[in-house]
């Protein structure tokens, strides 16, 4: 009688530990209590809640890197994330890390004051299919962590290739809900997100161009309308202005986003461009101010014109890359 009893209690103390899911890139069935799948199973994002500490999965049908976040305010800005990416058939890192802005960066913990409060992570990418697991504390363990808890909303993430700066291929959100397969939220698009997020930044910048092409077109063909100069200067102007609008909030928006300037060729373009885009308009002023030269300055502000089109819509392509809705 008594061996059974201490067979019992040794069973009742162990049934936690077995309970809880062994982080190792594998994904059993019925490893984890809950469980929730997005874009017809593309995704599928699983968590267990232990004591003080949870356990989650994500896997995605991807080669490329996963991600889940807790606590974001505005897309993944302020995210405590768990990035992971791994060579295909092999184990690879699971990083600690928080959303310095909507669209990143995302430095480690470490470098930002907090630590590595990962209690266990792996992951693997088997097949074209990468499996990230954590397990934290389920209380924000330094100033760069947030707290979790049954009933929050989280956000998910997978790229096409394992670096890990890379916009995602797809991206979505959910609720860590106490029933299973419940509490999804429709995957967002992420080319919608995107645009919106750089609208304020290139709307002047596209305005800008249109004018500026508008513009040049009236001044090469539409000179049999004795008030194309009337309409031609104005467009000019304001095609500069609007481009320096532009430059402005870009420059805004990477600050907000926590990143460097000038890091990129968009930008540097960007800034070469805004300066053709300034120099056109005040070349045509300077031939009204101007006493002499005058055929040298129309010339100049001819070509720069063209060269500031030629390179805005280099700058809006390279944007459109940067920003990953295009190529």
């Amino acid at each position: 009688m008594a061996s059974l009893l201490i067979a019992l209690i040794l069973a009742c103390a162990a049934s936690p530990l077995a309970a809880a899911p062994s982080i190792d890139g594998i994904v059993s069935e019925g490893e984890y209590a809950l469980s929730t799948s997005f874009l017809d199973g593309t995704v599928t994002v699983s968590w267990s809640i232990e004591g003080s500490s949870a356990s989650f999965a994500v896997s995605a049908r991807t080669a490329g890197w996963v991600a889940l976040g807790f606590g974001a305010l505005q897309m993944m800005e302020g995210a405590d994330m768990a990035i992971g990416s791994a060579p295909a058939g092999g184990e690879g890192r699971v990083v600690d890390s928080l959303s310095t802005g909507p669209t990143g960066p995302h430095p480690a913990d470490v470098l930002q004051d907090g630590r590595q409060s990962l209690e266990a992570a792996a992951v693997r990418e088997t097949d074209g299919v990468t499996v990230m697991e954590f397990r934290r504390p389920l209380a924000a363990d330094d100033a760069a962590d947030k707290p979790v808890a049954a009933g929050d909303r989280f956000i998910w993430a997978f790229g096409g290739d394992d670096d890990t700066d890379s916009f995602h291929a797809a991206a979505g959100a959910g609720v860590l809900s106490s029933a299973a397969g419940a509490g999804q939220s429709a995957a967002r698009a992420p080319i919608l997100d995107r645009l919106l997020y750089v609208l304020p930044h290139a709307l002047p910048l596209v305005l800008s161009f249109l004018l500026m092409t508008t513009g040049m077109l009236i001044a090469r063909y539409g000179k049999k309308n004795k008030r194309w100069l009337a309409i031609h200067r104005p467009m000019g102007i304001i095609a500069g202005l609007l481009g320096l609008v532009g430059l402005i909030l870009g420059i805004r928006m990477v600050a907000l986003g926590g990143g460097a300037h000038l890091r990129v060729l968009h930008a540097w373009v960007g800034a070469a461009t805004l300066v053709a885009v300034a120099a056109a308009p005040l070349l045509g002023q300077g031939m009204f101010w101007a006493r002499k030269g005058k055929a040298e300055i129309r010339k100049a502000h001819r070509w720069v014109g063209r060269a500031a089109i030629l390179m805005m819509a280099l700058t809006i392509v390279l944007g459109l890359a940067q920003a990953g809705i295009i190529g």
